[in-house]
């Protein structure tokens, strides 16, 4: 409740008449002693003093209470007006930094427009430039990298015109400098114009010669053609190539090592690696692993031609074997060593693969002997696969034990496997080197060295039990 509403109650509670009737309840209760009757005059009179004094003393107690109102409505208006003048310096505090936030904000903003306009302008120069080929269509480029200046102005003044016109007043001092230099390339492109025009002039002469020289009667083209390939046949007759490491062997050369030789349907000679030493020698190395430095998890083509090096590890190429052996059949020699040093062989009097188009089909293998198991066998008539050309009946062995061979489903014989070091696990050991029934049958067990070689049939009986064709 207010203080004014306080006031009014205690006024409202004290009307002049309680005085007076309080003054008669004394007189008639105290009983004085009797004195002499008072005139009525003199009787009003007395009253009218008494109200008079109670009167004053309410207007005393009226002007305390508004005094005390007035300092309370000071204080109140003090409280108010700092408190109103707190506020204004927080709102002015807040506008200030809404301000320097505003600021910042468009200034950064202005540096990234800049930014972006500057990116824009080289970039255009750059496309645009590069493909200017006359003074019309450097003129052009220079009206659209323009007109894409004021697309990109137009779209960051729409949304605050006032924040990119010093941006904008920038980019157009920059104009005037690409300008400047675009003239000075034009004059680069001119001159360059003018030496590619002489050198063009040049050039074509000098093919318009050799076409004069191209044009003359084809005839002299067969007749040297002709002629080389006498004098091939002849130069075959006259040094004799050899067709295979026997007849390398046969010239008198006894050490194993790389030579050359070009088999009759070889249309060039290659190098192949010759063993000269065991079992009588004049053997071609198809394939030769002992420590895993060339990674056999190949492609057709590479399967196809070869790889690696015939000094190390490597693969002779299906052609190559093709070329060896299409022909006029050979013997295969396989020559295992497991990781205790334990060797074994397995021998074939007859091997021959067909050609590509037949997908390298194994296509005969007879006469086994050896103390290997002739797990060979098993794959006889099968096509070669690899990891981009699955030829198998299953589809999926190539891939599955990261290898290339002559797939059945999958195989007994599996020599391009992954080559394992030291221990490994049962599944990794199945994508191993494998010859079944060599120190296991179960393939839980990858072999250290093997190699496959090949030479002109001996004609030894003995290792012919028994013959297996297609």
């Amino acid at each position: 409740m207010h203080l004014q509403e306080l006031v009014l109650i205690v006024i409202s509670l004290i009307p002049l008449s309680a005085a007076k009737s309080e003054f008669v309840a004394v007189s008639t209760t105290a009983s004085p002693p009797p004195r002499q009757r008072k005139s009525r005059q003199e009787h009003d009179n007395y009253y009218d003093k008494q109200d008079t004094c109670s009167a004053l003393t309410k207007n005393t107690y009226l002007l305390e209470i508004i005094k005390l109102q007035n300092a309370q409505i000071g204080a109140n208006l003090e409280k108010q007006t700092q408190f109103q003048q707190d506020a204004i310096n927080s709102s002015i505090a807040e506008l200030q930094k809404i301000n320097t936030y505003v600021m910042t904000e468009t200034q950064r903003e202005l540096e990234e427009a800049k930014r972006e306009i500057v990116a824009n302008v080289i970039t255009l120069l750059t496309n645009h430039l590069s493909n200017v080929c006359n003074l019309n269509q450097l003129r052009y480029t220079q009206v659209f990298i323009i007109s894409e200046i004021q697309r990109i102005l137009q779209e960051k003044l729409e949304t605050s015109a006032a924040k990119f016109e010093e941006t904008k007043q920038t980019i157009v001092g920059r104009l005037e400098g690409f300008e400047a230099r675009a003239t000075g390339i034009e004059g680069k492109i001119f001159d360059l114009e003018k030496i590619l025009g002489e050198t063009r002039t040049d050039i074509l002469g000098k093919i318009q010669a050799m076409l004069d020289r191209i044009q003359q009667p084809s005839s002299h083209i067969e007749d040297l053609r002709q002629e080389i390939v006498e004098s091939r046949e002849l130069l075959k007759k006259v040094i004799r190539v050899p067709r295979n490491c026997r007849e390398v062997q046969s010239l008198g050369n006894n050490v194993s090592g790389i030579y050359y030789i070009q088999p009759d349907l070889a249309p060039h000679l290659f190098r192949v690696f010759c063993d000269m030493k065991t079992q009588g020698g004049g053997w071609v190395y198809v394939m030769n692993r002992f420590d895993g430095s060339q990674n056999f998890f190949l492609n057709w083509t590479d399967y196809k031609n070869g790889f690696g090096n015939p000094n190390g590890e490597f693969w002779l190429g299906l052609e190559h074997v093709y070329e060896l052996t299409g022909e006029n059949p050979g013997e295969l020699l396989v020559e295992l060593v497991d990781w205790d040093n334990k060797t074994a062989h397995a021998r074939y009097s007859s091997f021959s693969i067909g050609p590509e188009k037949e997908k390298y089909v194994l296509k005969l293998l007879g006469g086994y002997g050896g103390d290997a198991p002739d797990s060979l066998s098993y794959h006889l008539n099968m096509n070669f696969s690899t990891v981009d050309r699955s030829q198998n009946k299953g589809g999926y062995c190539a891939n599955y034990f990261k290898g290339s061979w002559w797939y059945k489903d999958c195989f007994t014989v599996h020599l391009t496997g992954t080559y394992l070091k030291g221990d490994a696990s049962r599944k990794a050991k199945l994508m191993g080197i494998h010859w079944n029934g060599f120190r296991d049958s179960n393939y839980s067990y990858s072999l250290k060295q093997v190699r496959m070689m090949v030479r002109p049939q001996s004609g030894d009986s003995a290792l012919l039990p028994h013959e297996k064709t297609n």
